[in-house]
């Protein structure tokens, strides 16, 4: 029998424990170990927790997936952007449309601390 330890939390946090579990479909007791022991300290060299190889896959693996969180992001806040300009256009009538969005168009550069807009019109 492995040997047994003993870890004080509240009856929140052992709910919580237990709802992430079932969420993940795993007993306690392994996602316990998978979060706290994320490799088999019995394999690992020298009794290393990561080494340098080990460390740049964990590094690399997070930043696809944060890299591919901030991209599905972004796609998410285009279309809200469109879709409140579209709202605004269809509301405010052309000329009113255009006086709406450089007012946006200033008040972003200001929040910016951005100078005047480029002489061709570009967008900022």
């Amino acid at each position: 029998m492995k040997p047994k330890l003993t870890v004080y939390v509240t009856d929140d946090e052992l709910a919580q424990f237990r709802r992430e579990a079932a969420r993940r479909r795993l007993s306690l007791s392994r996602y316990l170990k998978e979060r706290f022991l994320p490799i088999d300290l019995d394999r690992a060299p020298d009794g290393a927790a990561l080494g340098p190889d080990m460390e740049k896959r964990v590094a690399d693996a997070v930043r696809r997936v944060a890299d591919a969180h901030g991209r599905k992001l972004l796609d998410q806040i285009s279309t809200l952007i469109v879709m409140v300009d579209q709202l605004a256009a269809r509301t405010l009538g052309e000329a009113r449309h255009q006086d709406w969005q450089q007012q946006v168009e200033a008040l972003v550069r200001e929040l910016r601390g951005a100078g005047e807009p480029a002489a061709n019109g570009a967008h900022g």
